[in-house]
């Protein structure tokens, strides 16, 4: 049995945004991804509701307040297509559903595949 592999699993440099940067309008948390992303994790412990973006201008999802969110995009493959990523030079962006937080700081976790 081979245990080495060229594929590694690596990170990106962990995203931010503190709950006074957030507004009714999109920001990016952090920058835009370096990497083909195969996870990413959203963390809202902030007290509001967020929505989020993936191109700063569309809401893609929600977060509730005190919550996380695991986009696990390598654990599927389709076999004509190969790899399941979303594509680097992507950003999270985020906004606030209703109510502004008062409170918490929003992180962004990524995670792609490395060959060294």
């Amino acid at each position: 049995m081979n245990l080495t592999s060229s594929v590694r699993v690596a990170y990106e440099t962990l995203r931010s945004l503190s709950s006074t940067s957030i507004t009714t309008n999109y920001v990016m948390v952090g920058t835009v991804f370096q990497n083909p992303v195969r996870m990413i994790l959203i963390h809202n412990p902030t007290n509001q509701n967020l929505l989020i973006s993936y191109d700063g201008i569309d809401d893609n999802s929600f977060i509730a307040a005190t919550s996380s969110r695991v986009l696990d995009y390598g654990s599927n493959m389709a076999e004509k297509a190969g790899l399941f990523e979303q594509p680097a030079y992507q950003g999270v962006w985020i906004k606030a559903e209703n109510t502004l937080p008062t409170n918490g700081t929003v992180y962004v976790e990524v995670v792609y595949a490395s060959q060294s």
